[in-house]
C-alpha cells in the first residue's frame, strides 16, 4: 500500500558576493554538522516534502518510534548490523532508515529479505531541475550536477560489495579516495567556470559539491570499540548514501 508525503509502501561569485556566499555556506554546514550529531533528524525535517517531476528513490525503513531515544537506540543496533541507522523525523514520529535504493524492484526485494515485520518503504522524488536559468552556462551546471549519479552509484556499489564480502575494506577505501578526487575535480572545474557568475543558484550548486565531498570524507570504517568492522563500514557507507540523496532532494527543490 502506497502513501504520500514522503510516500510509504507498507512491507513492501562574483567576488563581491564572497561574504554572502560564506554566510550561506556557514549556515548550511552548521545544519550539516547538526545532522552528523543528531543522526539526521535536524536536516531531514527541512527536506521531507516531495515532488512529482523527477526520479524516485526508496528508503528502507526498519520501524518508527514516538520517542527519539528509542529511535536512536534502534538506529545504533541497526548500524551494528550494517544498516544506515539514519533517523528521519516525521510529523509525529521518528523513522529509522536502513538503506536507500534507486530501483523499486530492488527495494521491494530488500524489504522482503529484511525479515522485519514492521519494515516498510518510504518513496522520495528527487526533482530534475532545469538548467535553462544558467543561460550559456547551462552545460556547466548540468555537468556539475552529474556529481550525484557518480557519487550515488559508487557509494551504492561499495556498500553492496562490503555487505556481500566481495570487496575488502582496503579496496573500498582506495575506491573512496578515487571518488573523492573525482568530486573534487568536478567542483574545481565548476568553480573555475562560474567564478564571475553572481546568481545565488550557482552558489547552491557549489555548496552541493562541497557537501558531497564532505559526506565522502566522513565515511568511517571503525566500530565504537575502535577497530575496523565490515558491518560498521557498510553502515557508514549507507548512512552517507542516504544523506547524499536527501541533500540532492533539497537541491532539486531549491533549483526547480
Amino acid at each position: 500500500m502506497r502513501k504520500s508525503a514522503v510516500k510509504k509502501t507498507k512491507q513492501r561569485y562574483d567576488k563581491s558576493d564572497a561574504l554572502a556566499i560564506c554566510a550561506v555556506a556557514l549556515c548550511f554546514l552548521i545544519t550539516l554538522a547538526m545532522c552528523f550529531v543528531l543522526g539526521g533528524e535536524a536536516f531531514i525535517a527541512v527536506v521531507r516534502s516531495g515532488g512529482s517531476d523527477g526520479t524516485d528513490y526508496y528508503l528502507l525503513c526498519g520501524g518508527a518510534y514516538e520517542n527519539i531515544s528509542l529511535a536512536r537506540n534502534y538506529a545504533d543496533l541497526m548500524k551494528s548490523r550494517g544498516g544506515a541507522g539514519y533517523v528521519l523525523t516525521g510529523d509525529d514520529n521518528y523513522e529509522v532508515i536502513l538503506s536507500v535504493y534507486s530501483d523499486s524492484a530492488e527495494a521491494e526485494t530488500a524489504l522482503g529479505a529484511s525479515g522485519m515485520q514492521g519494515a516498510y518503504l518510504l518513496e522520495l522524488t528527487l526533482l530534475n531541475p532545469s538548467c535553462k536559468w544558467a543561460g550559456e552556462y547551462a552545460g556547466k551546471v548540468e555537468s556539475a550536477l552529474g556529481y550525484f549519479d557518480i557519487a550515488y552509484d559508487e557509494l551504492n556499489a561499495l556498500a553492496r560489495g562490503v555487505a556481500e564480502e566481495t570487496l575488502t575494506l582496503t579496496d573500498a577505501r582506495t575506491r573512496l579516495d578515487v571518488l573523492g578526487a573525482r568530486i573534487a575535480e568536478i567542483k574545481a572545474e565548476f568553480y573555475a567556470a562560474t567564478e564571475d557568475c553572481a546568481d545565488g543558484r550557482y552558489t547552491e550548486v557549489k555548496l552541493a559539491l562541497v557537501t558531497a565531498a564532505a559526506l565522502i570524507d566522513n565515511i568511517d570504517f571503525s566500530s565504537p570499540s575502535g577497530g575496523e568492522s565490515a558491518a560498521y563500514a557498510c553502515a557508514s557507507l549507507r548512512y552517507q548514501l542516504v544523506q547524499l540523496v536527501m541533500c540532492r532532494k533539497a537541491l532539486g527543490e531549491s533549483l526547480s
